[in-house]
């Protein structure tokens, strides 16, 4: 008797719903892409350190940009 009080009850248990599967949310995919790879150093003039410099600065700040925004979005969704 107990044996099959035991086989009942587990064959119940396994007609339980589950927890339902969340959905994930992925963030917008401009944000999840790779940063732009630094520009080369071109050249031994002056001019072109002074653009490598420039333009390695702007990608920098584009990418840290890009940065702040996944961060943001990150804290907003998991809010």
């Amino acid at each position: 008797m107990k044996r099959r009080f035991l086989i009942a009850a587990l064959l119940l248990a396994g007609c339980q719903p589950s927890a339902k599967p969340s959905l994930a949310i992925l963030p917008p995919a401009d944000l999840v892409a790779r940063c732009e790879r630094l520009p080369d150093l071109k050249g031994d003039s002056l001019q072109a350190v002074y653009d490598y410099a420039l333009a390695t600065t702007f990608a920098y700040h584009r990418c840290e940009a890009k940065h702040a925004a996944l961060a943001k979005w990150s804290r907003e969704v998991n809010q």
